[in-house]
């Protein structure tokens, strides 16, 4: 199938900043322009968009560092269209993402066979465009592409064919040598008797994979009937414990309700107990109720005696205070309590004063100023200078962040100014350091050049002399033949004659001497030529522009290193980096901790003394009120002591709470007792002066009576508080509840009875058949007990042994079955792969010599039948020896290609690619490309090439590219546009 390319698109390519096609016909195309204007750059952009164009940023290296336009194009694309036989093609391509699309043009409408993203190199290729690309062309590799079917200049001088043409050629995949290695290699890798199968000398020593395997099948046959009789062994002893848990189960189940029965019985007899201790209780309450009725109405009694010798303005026993409850001296007592009672009431109302004020202390600390209290010490210290620390830190990040900055813009700088060198003068990147020293050598080689033409070309009065000479000549012949005696005559026109002789002889010296000169001057200028590369065609006034801007690309490079050398170090760039990080996060920090404060506080220092001054005053504050409670003589929290009984405090609280007593005042805790003392004006306390004092008088007489009423109140107390009650009231509440609970007690215990049935009724009392009854239910729940030890200790042994044969039994005998059935597969595969190795390697070491006596021959046949039609020496032949090195025979003598001539090698490169190409054109006849290859080829050269191209147009296609319009006859001149 031949391959024919249409046309070729590119945009955003190299010089090709917008949209360029080139249009080919078949046969020979010639596309002639003049240096740097993009020729090698349209061969590149073809294989780019068959093979993809890497990402590499590098401009030596093939990929879109070098091949994307400067000038920021609008696409960076391109479009290949091909006739591959009777089909054409087409591959577009987005060198910027990797996007591709093969389509085929079935009835003039484009459908895509194959696309997508396609990433030259990637660990991912894209198995269907490269597979379709290798049934098309024949080629998937973009390298052996253009060392096959690209000839560029200058021609290469290797001696040896690209291994990868070689592979091509052969159709082997390395050279045989390794294939026979590697075959060798996996044999050694299965097998230890590579001797026994005639591949080495001897066996090897240790065993190879077959053998290991072989070890292995036998351990795991083993491993797999010992497994097998375990896993027996286990399937009964399985089944026997299986039986023992039902039984176990069964068992378990008639001890559970027999242990539920008990502890039914247990609840039977406590709820007995209960019972008949409620009832008991009941009784004795009754009683209590009756005695204390009877203890009341004694009160009333003795009170109605006493009503009738107290004073005439006492109408009631009950306005009569009973001052005997403040000892002997009860007028004395209540003038003291009265003094007391002033200053412990204004003591008090400082104590609650201060209480008031200190909880709204601790509320404000516990609202927006708690933020301080939950702070760290170190954050307290930096709130109390909030705002001088926050004028350093901002201060420390500003300094930072311009130093910062400052280090930026020398760096942009420094990277612009680099930048703007690398744009101005990446034309020159491809010359070598010494190009202004080698234009300088040419221009000096070329003015020689003309100096030795101008010594070499005659001057205008060369004919003076000639026709002088021949004047004299015929002169001298006129008068010899009719003057003889003029001897004088003919011997000066003889004289003249040979000094004109001798001065031409002098000349035709000094002109071949002109001509070897010129001749090592023209060796020179190509050495030079071919170390300029693309600029050696320039003429004297490019290559002075040249000169100028190679001086100018040393000066712009000088001010680049100065300014690269003007920044400060790495680690003094790193450190600026990190101290602008540590300030802003230094600040940032800062301003985070105090944000919940600014949220809270529009001044922080103030608020943050605020605090400080209300911590000392809530101290102050609770130290006064812990003091107050001190000389009540308690240690207990301020806010409890209000709570507390006047009695466990110390004076005058339990006398003033005795006299609140003696009014019938309750006063069971402080906070009462203020509360009552806070309502006694002066009359009052003169009116207790008085009764205390009429209580003095009539003291005597009453004092049996009033005994007798507090015996009776002590008595009434005594029994009221041994059944926990205050009054009599209560006491039939309590009463009340007892009967209640010992009927809930009853409900209890007959739901026990119900819940378990073979429990005694709630009549039956006989102790004899209680006991009898719980010694049975005990014995038959100790015999069910010990039936239960018995069989769980039968069912641990058995677990037991269990245990010890599932630790002989592998994880899974299937696992371990199926392993064995693998390694007999995989030992019959190895088998068969060893006994296909010995073949393998056999049949190759035959085909050795075969394939030597027939690749190579072939190509080095044809590429000498090439090689003679083009150098017209039919005697020179080209031979291949088995590594694929070149070499020539002339005439039957070795020549070695370095000894040829360079247009000769360049003849034999092209000789040996056509002949490559021929060889792989059984396939596919792919297109040729040559890039200006004939630099050193003379006219007659240049005359049998162009006429060996036009052969070869005839049945592939030629793209010849070059600035010299000699070649425009060649061929078909390609259309751009």
């Amino acid at each position: 199938m031949s391959i024919t390319w249409l046309s070729v698109t590119l945009s955003g390519f190299g010089r090709y900043r917008d949209e360029t096609t080139f249009r080919f016909a078949p046969g020979v195309n010639v596309y002639l322009a003049g240096n740097e204007a993009g020729k090698t750059t349209l061969a590149a952009g073809l294989a780019a968009i068959i093979y993809g164009l890497p990402a590499t940023a590098d401009p030596r290296a093939f990929g879109q560092g070098r091949y994307k336009n400067w000038d920021d194009p609008a696409r960076f694309a391109g479009e290949l269209n091909l006739q591959a036989g009777t089909q054409q093609y087409r591959i577009l391509r987005n060198f910027a993402n990797n996007r591709v699309s093969l389509q085929r043009l079935i009835d003039a409408k484009w459908q895509e066979e194959v696309g997508g993203e396609h990433k030259p190199g990637a660990r991912k290729p894209n198995l269907a465009y490269e597979k379709k690309i290798t049934e098309l062309l024949g080629i998937n590799s973009r390298e052996l592409f253009m060392a096959t079917f690209f000839v560029g200049q200058p021609l290469p001088q290797d001696e040896n064919i690209n291994p990868e043409i070689q592979q091509l050629i052969s159709g082997s995949g390395a050279h045989y040598r390794d294939a026979l290695d590697s075959l060798l290699a996996q044999a050694k890798a299965i097998t230890r008797y590579t001797g026994r199968l005639g591949l080495t000398g001897q066996d090897m020593r240790n065993h190879r994979e077959l053998e290991l395997l072989e070890d292995e099948i036998a351990t795991v046959g083993q491993s797999v009937r010992d497994s097998e009789e375990t896993l027996l062994s286990l399937q009964n002893t399985s089944e026997e414990l299986s039986t023992l848990r039902r039984n176990r189960q069964l068992q378990s189940e008639e001890l559970q309700k027999k242990e539920e029965m008990l502890s039914g019985w247990q609840k039977w007899r406590n709820l007995r107990e209960r019972y008949t201790d409620s009832l008991q209780r009941q009784n004795v309450l009754s009683l209590a109720v009756e005695q204390g009725k009877k203890l009341q109405g004694d009160i009333q009694e003795k009170k109605r005696r006493l009503n009738l010798i107290m004073p005439g303005d006492c109408q009631d026993a009950d306005e009569m205070p009973d001052f005997a409850t403040l000892g002997p001296t009860p007028l004395q007592t209540v003038e003291e309590a009265k003094e007391a009672a002033k200053r412990l009431h204004s003591d008090w109302q400082t104590f609650l004063a201060d209480l008031e004020q200190l909880d709204l202390l601790e509320s404000r600390l516990a609202g927006d100023y708690s933020l301080f209290e939950e702070a760290e010490p170190t954050l307290l210290e930096q709130l109390a200078a909030y705002n001088a620390l926050r004028y350093r830190l901002e201060t420390e990040k500003s300094k930072a962040a311009a130093d910062f900055q400052r280090l930026r813009r020398l760096e942009e700088d420094c990277r612009a100014t680099r930048e703007d060198f690398d744009a101005e003068f990446a034309d020159l990147a491809d010359l070598p350091e010494n190009a202004a020293e080698l234009i300088d050598k040419k221009l000096q080689l070329l003015n020689k050049m003309r100096r030795e033409k101008e010594i070499k070309r005659p001057t205008g009065k060369s004919w003076l002399p000639a026709t002088a000479a021949a004047a004299l000549m015929g002169g001298a012949a006129f008068w010899l033949s009719r003057v003889i005696w003029l001897s004088g005559a003919v011997a000066a026109a003889t004289a003249f004659v040979v000094l004109y002789i001798l001065a031409q002889i002098k000349r035709n010296r000094q002109a071949s001497a002109g001509k070897k000169s010129l001749g090592e001057l023209d060796a020179c200028l190509q050495q030079v030529e071919a170390q300029l590369g693309q600029h050696a065609f320039a003429d004297e006034a490019a290559l002075g522009e040249l000169r100028m801007r190679l001086k100018q690309r040393q000066r712009a490079a000088a001010r680049v290193q100065e300014m690269a050398e003007a920044l400060p170090p790495a680690h003094a760039r790193e450190a600026v980096a990190v101290a602008r990080e540590s300030a802003d996060n230094a600040y940032n920090s800062f301003l985070e901790q105090a944000k919940p404060f600014l949220r809270s506080f529009t001044d922080i220092e103030t608020a943050y003394e605020t605090w400080r001054d209300m911590l000392r005053k809530a101290a102050g504050l609770r130290e006064s009120v812990a003091s107050f409670v001190r000389r009540q003589g308690t240690e207990v929290e301020p806010g409890q002591l209000m709570t507390l009984s006047p009695a466990k405090l110390s004076y005058p609280w339990p006398v003033l709470a005795s006299l609140a007593g003696v009014y019938d005042s309750r006063a069971h805790t402080a906070e009462t007792l203020m509360s009552w003392l806070g309502q006694r004006d002066a009359a009052w306390w003169q009116k207790a002066i008085n009764d205390a004092k009429k209580f003095a008088q009539t003291q005597q007489e009453a004092t049996a009576l009033l005994q007798e009423i507090q015996n009776c109140r002590q008595e009434l107390s005594g029994l009221l508080a041994a059944h926990g009650a205050a009054d009599l009231g209560q006491l039939q509440n309590v009463l009340t509840d007892a009967t209640n609970r010992a009927v809930r007690i009853l409900q209890d215990w007959e739901q026990v009875i119900e819940a378990h049935p073979g429990l005694p009724g709630t009549g039956e009392q006989d102790p004899h058949n209680l006991a009898e009854f719980f010694r049975n239910l005990e014995a038959e729940t100790a015999r069910l007990r010990e039936e239960d030890t018995r069989l769980h200790e039968t069912i641990r042994q058995l677990e037991i042994v269990q245990s010890r044969l599932q630790g002989k039994a592998p994880h899974n005998l299937a696992a371990l079955q199926e392993r064995q059935r693998d390694l007999t597969e995989k030992r019959g595969r190895l088998q068969r792969e060893k006994a296909a190795l010995k073949l393998a390697y056999t049949e190759l070491s035959d085909a050795i010599q075969n394939f030597s006596s027939s690749y190579r021959q072939e190509l080095a046949q044809k590429a000498s039948e090439i090689f003679c039609r083009i150098t017209g020496q039919r005697e020179r032949k080209l031979e291949l020896d088995e590594n694929f090195n070149i070499g020539v025979t002339e005439e039957g003598r070795a020549v070695s290609p370095a000894q040829l001539s360079q247009g000769t090698r360049d003849q034999l490169y092209i000789s040996l690619r056509l002949a490559i190409a021929d060889l792989l054109a059984a396939d596919v006849r792919l297109p040729f490309i040559l890039d200006d290859p004939f630099l050193n080829w003379d006219e007659n050269r240049l005359e049998i090439i162009g006429t060996t191209l036009a052969q070869i147009g005839q049945n592939r296609q030629v793209i010849l590219l070059s600035h010299r319009q000699e070649y425009a006859h060649w061929g078909t001149h390609c259309q751009k546009s």
